[in-house]
């Protein structure tokens, strides 16, 4: 111990061998050092293990200090696992040094006092031990909430020093809330996909998607080829490609694609650059040209009018990435009720914006995003969508990035009206988001950030006589070399009054990497943020047409869907590049896209397409006020990249329109290049077990055996009577109950009494026919017809005459000629009073009789 001095009280050196690694020395006192002291060490006089001596002494100096941290920065544990153990760290435990262990309340949690069990301030004594276990029990308290989140701080140090962020947040996965469960009223089920050829690898194919029902032809876009597939439908099983049409001299791409009365219009952008004059080209249903007329810049949409005499154009109408240049956003309307072929540049009328120019100031004070200050109103506004009522006198247009919908009056051609879509608190319940992908859980909960709903398409209905538009809340953001919007939360400054808990907030694992818009949010114009704004909604919304009024929104349907789905849920949040788990939890979620609505057993549908995690939701908008999820399908690949990725367009094909009968949704996926095909199973498919059976009269009650070959919706299978029956009810038969009901997605078997009585007349055999009526509660199967033989007990077999004319004598078989010489019968004279017929029947046997007079 002479070889260590300068501090008084050395109890005990012990050396310790390590190896390869540097030998260790432990110095025990036998004076605890006091906190806030300086020491120094002396080290002299020490021989190795080769007996080599230090050479000179050595000295070091140290502050005595005890310090206190976390051993790590957050946990995730579900409401029913008990209690959670918080870990923290001492360094130089030292008498007296104590630290509060601070429940935060207020802003910094969504957790009350009801959800666990731990005192707003424990006391931590820091005299001995290295590591100090808080167990905190969770309470399981059976009410549906969102995930919670609670803070922990330490404060109020005495003699220790806080290491690192002082804070650490429990996450609370709720398990009482449910995702909400499928209907299932219809049900998609994926039949087949067609994939774009693509020898020379270009990104961007199959974006949009459209059906022409005379042709039986889709029509799928590909901005990276710069032209459209024409794809054969008619066997929806398996799609064929007819053929590829290059637009590229028309424009420089192709941007979207529709289809009516077997005309194909096309959108395509400048042939130099954005920001020219696009144009709209047509061809016939088998690609070939037909005319072509100007419109605005950058048509990214274009849709046919219910009659089909008008066709429309979204013009976006973006900046170059200087924003030297913006071209005014607009609408082109295409009058071609006089026929394509006559068609020129003066039946194009385009409506821009430019009324609402001196109108900036209105617009922003009700809400409506400007995003690019030296740009005019008619310059701002870059329209993403258009759909149109269906009497044609009025269309309404997405104004995405401005978060607002104008109405454009198509009689007059001018709009009439631009209304703010305003914003979606995610701090209220039923609007929870997962934000972080550094969390490693899937977390639900409310956070202190609004979102702009921005979306990108549009349809309409009609309920109760009330118009109402639906909305796939996408997101976009502006990113140019002069514009660039996008910010995360933890590179700003938040306001210290407005986000006392910002240190916590700016955590990755938190709202750290979450990304947010820099355009709103800083209310005082002082240079820091009082409110959070993002960019999308992940939903979608039903609004009134006629007031704008927000009716109905999806909430966090989409995530907790998919969160709880097993199939998606190993890919939650994932990207459509990739299938890394909560990558797109930090931005825009599964970010819906397209949306499609269609009439189906009487019931509205709404079909929206979520871009990043893939798939089609499916619920019934019957009723705008009592929305019902319906039905969830994703056809990508949840264990590699495969499948259908990146959905944007979506249609659905109605039975009446499709080649086999059946509705189909059809959904167009850019990452993958492939367009997805989904039978829409609106019914059980329900077959009979025999197709021929026979009884004899007087037999009773007999049963007519149903099974279901495939299921579906619960349904109510009813039996008919065919035409081509002999048998008389009544007197052959008696049905007394013509219904099955059929209860949802089962595959049992029915059955239904049939009564044959004993009528005692001498009428003959009967038979009955029996099928299933033809409705929208089920559909026939390979079966879907049944003959009931029905024998006469009543009439009596002759008896064979004592001493025939003729008598019959079997001979033998014997193999028959080949079938290309073979006739059923022939007979051969043998004798005056004898010949032989011959007899050939389906096998390749004859048999020889004898007949003898």
């Amino acid at each position: 111990m002479a070889h260590y001095t300068g501090i008084a009280d050395l109890a005990s050196a012990s050396p310790s061998s390590n190896g390869s690694l540097a030998d260790t020395v432990l110095l025990s006192y036998s004076t605890p050092f006091v906190v806030g002291n300086t020491y120094t060490l002396s080290v002299s006089n020490v021989v190795d293990d080769l007996g080599l001596e230090m050479v000179g002494t050595y000295e070091f100096t140290f502050t005595y200090i005890t310090q206190i941290a976390f051993a790590s920065r957050f946990i995730s544990v579900s409401e029913n696992g008990g209690t959670v153990s918080i870990e923290l760290q001492v360094e130089n435990p030292s008498p007296g040094a104590t630290v509060d262990l601070v429940l935060k309340g207020g802003v910094f949690s969504t957790a009350s006092s009801g959800d666990i069990t731990l005192a707003p301030v424990t006391t931590l004594d820091l005299s001995g031990s290295l590591s100090i276990s808080i167990d905190i029990p969770i309470v399981d308290d059976m009410e549906e909430e969102q995930d919670e989140y609670f803070v922990l701080a330490l404060e109020n140090a005495i003699g220790v020093v806080l290491e690192g962020n002082p804070f650490f947040t429990v996450y609370i996965r709720d398990n009482d809330r449910k995702a909400p469960e499928a209907s299932r009223e219809i049900e998609l089920e994926f039949v087949s996909r067609y994939t774009v050829p693509n020898p020379s690898e270009e990104a961007g194919l199959a974006e949009i998607v459209a059906y022409d029902p005379a042709s039986q032809h889709l029509f799928a876009i590909s901005t990276g080829l710069k032209a459209f597939d024409i794809i054969d439908f008619s066997n929806p099983a398996m799609p064929v490609q007819i053929q590829q049409v290059d637009v590229s001299t028309y424009g420089g791409g192709i941007t979207s694609i529709a289809v009516k009365n077997g005309l194909v219009a096309v959108c395509v952008p400048g042939i130099n650059n954005e920001q020219e004059k696009g144009a709209v080209v047509f061809f016939d249903a088998d690609g070939v040209f037909q005319n072509t007329v100007s419109v605005g810049a950058l048509p990214d949409m274009i849709v046919f009018s219910p009659d089909g005499n008008l066709v429309l154009t979204a013009n976006e109408g973006q900046p170059n990435d200087a924003y030297t240049i913006d071209p005014e956003g607009s609408v082109s309307v295409i009058d071609i009720s006089g026929g394509i072929a006559g068609l020129s540049q003066a039946n194009v009328t385009t409506v821009d914006f430019s009324a609402f120019n001196s109108q900036v100031a209105a617009l922003k004070a009700a809400g409506v995003r400007f995003l690019f200050e030296a740009s005019s109103a008619a310059q701002d506004f870059e329209p993403e969508y258009v759909t149109i009522s269906p009497d044609g006198l009025k269309a309404w247009v997405t104004l995405q990035e401005n978060n607002a919908i104008a109405e454009l009056d198509l009689v007059n051609l001018s709009f009439t009206g631009i209304w703010p879509l305003g914003t979606k608190d995610y701090n209220a319940f039923g609007n929870g988001l997962d934000l972080s992908d550094q969390s490693g859980q899937v977390h639900i909960a409310n956070y202190p950030v609004k979102g702009f709903y921005l979306p990108d398409a549009l349809a309409n209905y009609s309920a109760g006589g009330t118009t109402y538009l639906v909305s796939a809340n996408e997101g976009d953001e502006k990113e140019y070399a002069a514009l660039n919007e996008r910010s995360a939360v933890s590179a700003i400054t938040l306001d210290p009054t407005a986000f006392p808990n910002a240190q916590v907030l700016q955590e990755n694992h938190n709202m750290g990497r979450f990304r947010i818009s820099n355009l709103q949010g800083d209310t005082d114009n002082d240079g820091d943020f009082d409110e959070l704004y993002s960019v999308g909604a992940r939903s979608f919304s039903i609004w009134n047409a006629q007031t704008g009024a927000l009716v109905y929104d999806s909430g966090d349907d989409f995530e907790k869907i998919t969160a709880e789905n097993p199939y998606t849920a190993p890919i939650f949040n994932a990207d459509n590049e990739g299938n890394g788990f909560k990558g797109r939890s930090r931005a825009k979620g599964p970010e819906p896209e397209g949306v499609a609505l269609a009439q189906v057993k009487g019931r509205t549908y709404a079909f929206v397409t979520l871009e990043r995690i893939g798939g089609v939701m499916v619920y019934d908008i019957t009723d705008p006020n009592n929305v019902v999820f319906t039905d969830y399908k994703n056809s990508r690949s949840n264990t590699s990249y495969d499948g259908d990725n990146g959905p944007e367009g979506v249609i659905f094909i109605p039975a009446s329109d499709s080649p086999d009968g059946n509705a189909y949704v059809v959904t167009a996926n850019e990452l993958s290049g492939t367009v997805a095909i989904f039978l829409v199973n609106t019914a059980p498919v329900v077959t009979f077990l025999d197709d021929v059976i026979r009884y004899e009269e007087g037999e009773g009650d007999v049963e007519i055996r149903v099974a279901v070959e495939k299921a579906g919706p619960a349904g109510t299978a009813t039996l008919q009577v065919l035409d081509a029956s002999t048998a008389v009810a009544g007197e052959n038969y008696v049905l007394a109950t013509t219904t099955i009901d059929i209860p949802a997605y089962t595959l049992d078997t029915f059955s239904v009494t049939l009564n044959l009585p004993e009528n005692g007349n001498y009428s003959g055999g009967r038979y009955l026919v029996l099928g299933f009526e033809n409705n929208e509660e089920v559909i026939g199967g390979d079966i879907h017809e049944q003959v009931i033989m029905i024998g006469d007990n009543d009439i009596e077999a002759p008896a064979a005459q004592s001493d025939p004319f003729i008598q019959l004598r079997h001979l033998g078989s014997y193999p028959a000629i080949p079938p290309e010489v073979r006739r059923r019968f022939r007979l051969m004279m043998q004798a005056p009073s004898v010949c032989l017929l011959r007899i050939l029947p389906k096998t390749r046997w004859t048999s020889w009789i004898s007949a003898t007079r």
